[in-house]
């Protein structure tokens, strides 16, 4: 001690610490954790490097003993906000082994624990997830009681009312059960109309229970508080159409084209119920908006595009296709739209490389590989989806165990 040449233990374990960090950079996980435990025996009352020791642990998914450092640490800093982080962070994402949760929904009360705290730097964060927690945690429980959801979405609403997700999913749950409009309107009166995916959420669920006046009069209630986007009403018209609800989604279009700040604006609009309409196998609809459009702008390379997917995979007439996407691409350099340019190059790939007839892929497999409820299915898709689907699988394979 005093010898100057001589380091004192703190010096040595911040030293360790750094040989862990160097680790961590090479991705050498297990020795990152080796020496930062060695950098510990130097110095063990060092909060900061404990807390460093637990997240090193969950990065080499030694999840238990992560969750174990971040309770020493807490033990040491019960108040340590970057701790109560880590700790809730672990229970959400990797619980704690022999605890069960109805719903499997873990890390609620770890993140109270953290918004308590009255860390500001931390708060909204805590509040984000917690309102994304409670809503799977209701969702849950709405599939199985819708009862004790709508209490449990009670109960929440008391602790949080700007939750609005939540008072959303709560004003569903209340339609489900068949509550009188008087209960329900007051809870739409507490919503924030101003939120445009909780509000999403309401419309998509009077729309569910058919209560399409409800519908209209919630969203003149909004429009008076503020201007919704024209993304909101593309938003609440797919999910019409996913819903089979074809005229509602049109309605919705038409919301979203009064919107529109340009002719370029307007004209991505229709493409994009075009593209809508195509996915739900109406293609003569949709090929009427799309030549509407390029009657409008004959050069709207999205529009092409859309083209060239209908008369390639419907039609099947793959010159007239390449047509279009010629024409698409000199638009997107035009525009420097890199995104359709590989667009572009995929769909010309996909035309010169066809695939084989669904029969001749599945010939050649088993019968019992191969349920008669999926061969239905596979047989069904369009090309596109076909491709979509194939094309997916492959990229679940590790290109390293081919070479």
């Amino acid at each position: 001690p005093g010898n100057p040449d001589y380091l004192i233990p703190e010096q040595v374990g911040r030293l360790w610490s750094r040989v862990s960090q160097l680790y961590m950079q090479d991705d050498q996980l297990d020795e990152a954790v080796n020496t930062l435990q060695t950098a510990l025996k130097h110095d063990p009352d060092n909060v900061e490097m404990n807390l460093q020791l637990a997240r090193r642990l969950a990065e080499a998914d030694r999840t238990e003993a992560a969750h174990n450092q971040v309770e020493h640490v807490l033990k040491m800093a019960p108040d340590y906000i970057e701790a109560l982080v880590l700790r809730a962070e672990l229970w959400e994402v990797a619980p704690r082994r022999g605890y069960y949760n109805w719903g499997g929904v873990f890390g609620i009360e770890q993140w109270k624990d953290v918004l308590n705290a009255g860390d500001e730097s931390y708060a909204g964060l805590a509040r984000q997830r917690l309102q994304e927690l409670y809503y799977l945690q209701l969702n849950h429980q709405m599939r199985f009681f819708a009862q004790k959801a709508q209490e449990s979405a009670e109960d929440i609403l008391v602790q949080f009312p700007d939750f609005h997700d939540i008072r959303a999913l709560y004003i569903h749950i209340l339609y489900a059960l068949d509550a009188s409009k008087t209960t329900i309107w007051q809870q739409v009166d507490l919503l924030d109309l101003t939120n445009e995916d909780a509000l999403h959420q309401v419309i998509d669920t009077v729309h569910i229970h058919e209560a399409d006046e409800d519908a209209e009069v919630i969203l003149q209630k909004a429009e008076a508080q503020q201007a919704l986007s024209d993304d909101f009403y593309i938003g609440v018209a797919h999910c019409a159409i996913d819903r089979k609800q074809i005229d509602i989604a049109e309605n919705y279009y038409q919301q979203a084209l009064q919107r529109t700040k340009d002719d370029d604006s307007y004209n991505a609009v229709r493409v994009d119920q075009a593209q809508k309409y195509y996915s739900q196998r109406m293609y003569d609809e949709a090929t009427m908006i799309l030549k509407a459009v390029l009657e409008k702008d004959s050069s709207f390379g999205p529009a092409h595009i859309g083209m060239a997917i209908i008369v390639h995979s419907v039609e099947n007439n793959n010159r007239k296709a390449k047509r279009h996407l010629r024409k698409a691409r000199s638009w997107a350099k035009k525009h420097n739209d890199t995104f359709a340019l590989e667009q572009i190059e995929d769909l010309m790939f996909q035309i010169d490389n066809p695939m084989p007839p669904m029969d001749d892929l599945l010939s050649g497999l088993d019968p019992n590989m191969v349920p008669p409820e999926m061969r239905r299915m596979l047989e069904n898709m369009s090309p596109d989806e076909l491709a979509a689907l194939l094309g997916g699988m492959m990229d679940d394979f590790d290109t390293d165990d081919f070479s």
